[in-house]
Protein backbone atom coordinates (compact mmCIF):
# COMPACT_ATOMS: atom_id res chain seq x y z
CA UNK A 1 0.00 0.00 0.00
CA UNK A 2 1.34 3.45 -0.88
CA UNK A 3 1.89 5.32 2.35
CA UNK A 4 4.70 7.87 2.40
CA UNK A 5 4.73 10.84 0.05
CA UNK A 6 7.21 13.22 1.68
CA UNK A 7 10.16 12.88 -0.70
CA UNK A 8 11.40 11.15 -3.81
CA UNK A 9 13.27 8.44 -1.92
CA UNK A 10 10.24 7.40 0.09
CA UNK A 11 8.13 7.67 -3.04
CA UNK A 12 10.30 5.14 -4.85
CA UNK A 13 10.35 2.80 -1.87
CA UNK A 14 6.60 2.82 -1.42
CA UNK A 15 5.77 2.61 -5.11
CA UNK A 16 8.14 -0.30 -5.65
CA UNK A 17 5.89 -2.37 -3.43
CA UNK A 18 2.65 -1.11 -4.96
CA UNK A 19 3.36 -0.85 -8.66
CA UNK A 20 3.09 -4.59 -9.29
CA UNK A 21 -0.14 -4.74 -7.35
CA UNK A 22 -2.91 -5.86 -9.61
CA UNK A 23 -4.58 -8.92 -8.11
CA UNK A 24 -5.76 -7.87 -4.69
CA UNK A 25 -9.28 -8.73 -5.72
CA UNK A 26 -9.11 -12.38 -4.69
CA UNK A 27 -8.26 -11.33 -1.14
CA UNK A 28 -11.49 -9.46 -0.46
CA UNK A 29 -12.88 -11.67 2.28
CA UNK A 30 -14.98 -9.24 4.28
CA UNK A 31 -18.54 -7.98 3.93
CA UNK A 32 -18.98 -5.87 0.78
CA UNK A 33 -21.75 -5.03 -1.65
CA UNK A 34 -22.17 -8.31 -3.52
CA UNK A 35 -21.96 -7.05 -7.09
CA UNK A 36 -18.85 -4.93 -6.65
CA UNK A 37 -17.09 -7.62 -4.63
CA UNK A 38 -18.01 -10.29 -7.17
CA UNK A 39 -16.56 -8.23 -10.01
CA UNK A 40 -13.32 -7.73 -8.12
CA UNK A 41 -13.05 -11.36 -7.10
CA UNK A 42 -13.37 -12.59 -10.69
CA UNK A 43 -9.90 -11.33 -11.56
CA UNK A 44 -8.39 -12.86 -8.44
CA UNK A 45 -9.92 -16.21 -9.36
CA UNK A 46 -8.63 -15.98 -12.92
CA UNK A 47 -5.10 -15.27 -11.70
CA UNK A 48 -5.10 -17.95 -9.03
CA UNK A 49 -5.96 -20.58 -11.63
CA UNK A 50 -3.81 -19.19 -14.44
CA UNK A 51 -0.74 -21.10 -15.57
CA UNK A 52 0.78 -17.83 -16.74
CA UNK A 53 0.09 -14.12 -16.86
CA UNK A 54 1.87 -10.94 -17.86
CA UNK A 55 1.29 -7.21 -17.55
CA UNK A 56 3.13 -3.96 -18.31
CA UNK A 57 2.66 -1.17 -15.81
CA UNK A 58 3.05 2.61 -15.86
CA UNK A 59 3.06 4.70 -12.68
CA UNK A 60 2.33 8.42 -12.82
CA UNK A 61 2.53 10.77 -9.84
CA UNK A 62 0.94 14.22 -9.72
CA UNK A 63 2.05 17.04 -7.45
CA UNK A 64 -1.51 18.33 -7.36
CA UNK A 65 -4.55 16.15 -7.90
CA UNK A 66 -5.86 18.45 -10.62
CA UNK A 67 -2.63 18.56 -12.63
CA UNK A 68 -2.86 17.28 -16.19
CA UNK A 69 0.87 16.62 -16.56
CA UNK A 70 2.46 14.07 -14.18
CA UNK A 71 5.41 15.13 -12.05
CA UNK A 72 7.06 11.76 -12.64
CA UNK A 73 6.49 8.64 -14.71
CA UNK A 74 8.02 5.19 -14.35
CA UNK A 75 7.43 1.78 -15.90
CA UNK A 76 7.41 -1.79 -14.68
CA UNK A 77 6.61 -5.26 -15.96
CA UNK A 78 5.59 -8.60 -14.51
CA UNK A 79 5.73 -12.08 -16.02
CA UNK A 80 4.81 -15.38 -14.40
CA UNK A 81 4.69 -18.94 -15.77
CA UNK A 82 4.34 -21.79 -13.27
CA UNK A 83 7.38 -21.42 -10.96
CA UNK A 84 9.05 -19.01 -13.40
CA UNK A 85 8.83 -15.36 -12.39
CA UNK A 86 10.16 -12.03 -13.69
CA UNK A 87 9.54 -8.48 -12.53
CA UNK A 88 11.23 -5.21 -13.37
CA UNK A 89 10.60 -1.88 -11.65
CA UNK A 90 12.64 1.21 -10.79
CA UNK A 91 16.01 -0.41 -11.35
CA UNK A 92 15.04 -3.60 -9.52
CA UNK A 93 14.81 -6.91 -11.41
CA UNK A 94 13.66 -10.16 -9.81
CA UNK A 95 13.88 -13.55 -11.50
CA UNK A 96 12.91 -17.01 -10.33
CA UNK A 97 13.54 -20.13 -12.41
CA UNK A 98 14.43 -23.79 -11.89
CA UNK A 99 18.10 -22.97 -11.22
CA UNK A 100 18.05 -19.95 -8.92
CA UNK A 101 16.32 -16.81 -7.72
CA UNK A 102 18.00 -13.55 -8.69
CA UNK A 103 17.58 -10.04 -7.36
CA UNK A 104 19.38 -7.46 -9.50
CA UNK A 105 19.65 -3.95 -8.09
CA UNK A 106 20.88 -1.59 -10.78
CA UNK A 107 20.94 1.32 -8.32
CA UNK A 108 23.39 -0.27 -5.88
CA UNK A 109 24.93 -2.51 -8.57
CA UNK A 110 24.43 -5.73 -6.64
CA UNK A 111 23.18 -9.16 -7.64
CA UNK A 112 21.81 -11.57 -5.05
CA UNK A 113 21.64 -15.22 -6.09
CA UNK A 114 19.53 -17.54 -3.92
CA UNK A 115 17.93 -20.98 -4.18
CA UNK A 116 14.82 -21.01 -6.39
CA UNK A 117 11.34 -20.84 -4.90
CA UNK A 118 8.75 -23.51 -5.78
CA UNK A 119 5.62 -22.54 -7.72
CA UNK A 120 3.47 -22.64 -4.57
CA UNK A 121 5.70 -20.12 -2.81
CA UNK A 122 5.72 -17.85 -5.85
CA UNK A 123 1.93 -17.83 -5.90
CA UNK A 124 1.51 -17.17 -2.20
CA UNK A 125 4.43 -14.89 -1.38
CA UNK A 126 6.26 -13.42 -4.37
CA UNK A 127 3.06 -12.10 -5.88
CA UNK A 128 0.52 -11.78 -3.08
CA UNK A 129 2.85 -9.65 -0.97
CA UNK A 130 2.73 -7.08 -3.77
CA UNK A 131 -1.06 -6.93 -4.13
CA UNK A 132 -2.80 -3.63 -3.68
CA UNK A 133 -3.82 -3.29 -0.02
CA UNK A 134 -2.53 -6.77 0.87
CA UNK A 135 -0.92 -5.42 4.02
CA UNK A 136 -4.16 -3.87 5.29
CA UNK A 137 -7.09 -5.58 3.59
CA UNK A 138 -7.42 -8.24 6.24
CA UNK A 139 -7.14 -5.74 9.09
CA UNK A 140 -9.58 -3.02 8.07
CA UNK A 141 -13.00 -2.79 6.50
CA UNK A 142 -13.49 -1.24 3.09
CA UNK A 143 -16.61 -0.17 1.24
CA UNK A 144 -17.04 -0.49 -2.52
CA UNK A 145 -19.45 1.31 -4.81
CA UNK A 146 -19.84 1.49 -8.59
CA UNK A 147 -19.00 4.92 -9.98
CA UNK A 148 -19.67 3.73 -13.54
CA UNK A 149 -20.97 0.31 -14.57
CA UNK A 150 -21.92 -0.27 -18.21
CA UNK A 151 -20.70 -2.15 -21.27
CA UNK A 152 -18.06 0.51 -22.01
CA UNK A 153 -16.73 1.37 -18.54
CA UNK A 154 -16.56 -0.20 -15.11
CA UNK A 155 -15.17 1.93 -12.28
CA UNK A 156 -15.39 1.00 -8.61
CA UNK A 157 -14.81 3.54 -5.86
CA UNK A 158 -13.22 2.38 -2.62
CA UNK A 159 -13.64 4.13 0.72
CA UNK A 160 -12.06 3.08 4.00
CA UNK A 161 -13.66 3.26 7.41
CA UNK A 162 -11.62 5.25 9.92
CA UNK A 163 -8.93 6.08 7.37
CA UNK A 164 -8.67 9.72 6.32
CA UNK A 165 -5.44 9.37 4.32
CA UNK A 166 -7.23 8.77 1.05
CA UNK A 167 -9.69 11.19 -0.51
CA UNK A 168 -10.49 8.80 -3.34
CA UNK A 169 -9.47 5.41 -4.73
CA UNK A 170 -10.83 4.31 -8.09
CA UNK A 171 -10.41 0.89 -9.68
CA UNK A 172 -11.00 0.70 -13.45
CA UNK A 173 -11.92 -2.72 -14.90
CA UNK A 174 -12.44 -3.87 -18.46
CA UNK A 175 -16.23 -4.51 -18.51
CA UNK A 176 -16.22 -7.78 -20.45
CA UNK A 177 -13.16 -9.54 -18.98
CA UNK A 178 -12.86 -7.78 -15.57
CA UNK A 179 -9.16 -7.33 -16.29
CA UNK A 180 -7.61 -4.48 -14.35
CA UNK A 181 -6.95 -1.31 -16.36
CA UNK A 182 -6.07 1.34 -13.80
CA UNK A 183 -5.98 2.20 -10.09
CA UNK A 184 -6.10 5.85 -9.00
CA UNK A 185 -5.11 7.04 -5.52
CA UNK A 186 -5.97 10.58 -4.44
CA UNK A 187 -4.76 11.65 -1.01
CA UNK A 188 -5.97 14.09 1.59
CA UNK A 189 -3.09 16.50 1.99
CA UNK A 190 -2.98 19.03 4.81
CA UNK A 191 -2.45 22.66 3.91
CA UNK A 192 1.26 23.48 3.99
CA UNK A 193 2.25 19.82 3.75
CA UNK A 194 5.53 18.92 2.03
CA UNK A 195 3.99 15.86 0.37
CA UNK A 196 5.75 14.96 -2.88
CA UNK A 197 2.47 14.18 -4.60
CA UNK A 198 -1.32 14.23 -4.09
CA UNK A 199 -2.30 11.68 -6.72
CA UNK A 200 -0.92 8.44 -8.15
CA UNK A 201 -2.20 6.60 -11.21
CA UNK A 202 -1.14 3.02 -11.97
CA UNK A 203 -2.00 1.89 -15.51
CA UNK A 204 -1.99 -1.82 -16.41
CA UNK A 205 -1.34 -2.53 -20.09
CA UNK A 206 -1.05 -5.67 -22.24
CA UNK A 207 -2.73 -7.70 -19.53
CA UNK A 208 -2.61 -11.33 -20.68
CA UNK A 209 -3.65 -14.53 -18.90
CA UNK A 210 -2.47 -17.96 -20.09
CA UNK A 211 -0.58 -16.44 -23.01
CA UNK A 212 2.68 -17.74 -24.46
CA UNK A 213 5.72 -16.33 -22.62
CA UNK A 214 9.21 -17.13 -23.92
CA UNK A 215 11.25 -18.94 -21.26
CA UNK A 216 14.21 -16.71 -22.13
CA UNK A 217 12.50 -13.94 -20.15
CA UNK A 218 13.15 -15.94 -16.98
CA UNK A 219 16.75 -16.90 -17.74
CA UNK A 220 19.63 -15.93 -15.44
CA UNK A 221 22.24 -16.17 -18.22
CA UNK A 222 22.24 -12.46 -19.04
CA UNK A 223 23.41 -11.70 -15.50
CA UNK A 224 25.34 -14.70 -14.18
CA UNK A 225 26.83 -18.06 -15.12
CA UNK A 226 26.14 -21.15 -13.02
CA UNK A 227 28.58 -24.01 -12.69
CA UNK A 228 27.40 -27.06 -10.81
CA UNK A 229 24.82 -26.42 -8.14
CA UNK A 230 26.36 -23.49 -6.28
CA UNK A 231 29.23 -21.91 -8.22
CA UNK A 232 28.23 -18.51 -9.56
CA UNK A 233 30.14 -15.95 -11.63
CA UNK A 234 29.04 -12.63 -13.05
CA UNK A 235 28.50 -12.27 -16.79
CA UNK A 236 30.83 -9.83 -18.61
CA UNK A 237 28.08 -7.21 -18.91
CA UNK A 238 27.65 -7.20 -15.11
CA UNK A 239 31.27 -7.74 -14.07
CA UNK A 240 31.30 -4.44 -12.15
CA UNK A 241 28.44 -5.57 -9.90
CA UNK A 242 28.83 -7.03 -6.41
CA UNK A 243 27.72 -10.66 -6.26
CA UNK A 244 26.12 -12.19 -3.18
CA UNK A 245 25.93 -15.95 -3.56
CA UNK A 246 23.39 -17.53 -1.20
CA UNK A 247 23.36 -20.87 -3.00
CA UNK A 248 26.26 -22.06 -0.86
CA UNK A 249 24.54 -20.87 2.34
CA UNK A 250 21.55 -23.10 1.60
CA UNK A 251 23.73 -26.17 1.97
CA UNK A 252 24.92 -25.35 5.47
Amino acid sequence: MIKSRNNTGSLNASLTKALLSFAFFGLLCFSLNANEADDLKKLGELLSKARSFSVDIKIKTYKKAGDEKPASTSEASLRKKDELYYSSAMGQININNKHCALSIDKNSKTILCSPPSPASKINEEQIKQQFVFYDTLLKKQYNLKYIVNNDKQKIIGITMNNNKSYKKILVHLQPQSNYLLKVEYEYNVAEGSNAAYEKVEIDYNNFTINGNIDNEVFSEKKYISLSGRDKVSLSPAYAAYTLQNKLTDSKK
